[in-house]
C-alpha cells in the first residue's frame, strides 16, 4: 500500500514511512544544489523561494496576459470605450479597453472584415453569456 509524505507517494518500505511510524520523526534535511564552475565543485544551498521571486522584486505588481503587458507599454492601459447599451438584445452597457479595440481593429487591417463580424459575435455570446 503507499502512503502520502509531504505530497509524495511513498512505498511501505520507504525509510521516511517507517521513521514516520516508529515516531522519531525528523525534519528533512535540505537538498543542496552541485555546481560545477571551471573544474571546481562547491555546494551551494538552494535559497527557498517563493513563486515569482526572483523574477518580480518585492514591490511590484505581477503582469497578467501579454495584451495588458503590451497597454502598459503603450501608456494605455487605463483607457476604456464605453459601448452603449442594447436594449432589443438585453445587453447592458460595457466599458472595454482601448487595447482590445485596437487588437480588433488591427486584426480586421489583416483578416478583412471577417474579423470584426467573429468579434461582434464574440461579444454578443459574452454578454448573453452574463444573463
Amino acid at each position: 500500500m503507499v502512503k502520502i509524505i509531504n505530497g509524495e507517494i511513498v512505498q511501505d518500505n520507504d525509510p521516511r514511512l517507517i521513521q514516520r511510524k516508529s515516531g522519531s520523526v525528523q525534519p528533512a534535511s535540505v537538498p543542496t544544489s552541485r555546481v560545477t564552475s571551471l573544474g571546481s565543485e562547491s555546494r551551494i544551498p538552494p535559497t527557498p523561494q517563493t513563486p515569482h521571486q526572483t523574477m518580480y522584486p518585492q514591490g511590484h505588481e505581477q503582469p497578467g496576459n501579454p495584451i495588458d503587458i503590451a497597454a502598459r507599454a503603450l501608456g494605455i492601459h487605463e483607457n476604456f470605450i464605453t459601448i452603449p447599451a442594447i436594449p432589443a438584445l438585453n445587453f447592458t452597457s460595457s466599458k472595454i479597453g482601448l487595447i482590445y479595440v485596437i487588437l480588433v481593429l488591427l486584426l480586421v487591417m489583416i483578416f478583412g472584415l471577417r474579423a470584426l463580424l467573429f468579434a461582434i459575435i464574440c461579444f454578443g455570446l459574452y454578454k448573453h453569456s452574463q444573463k
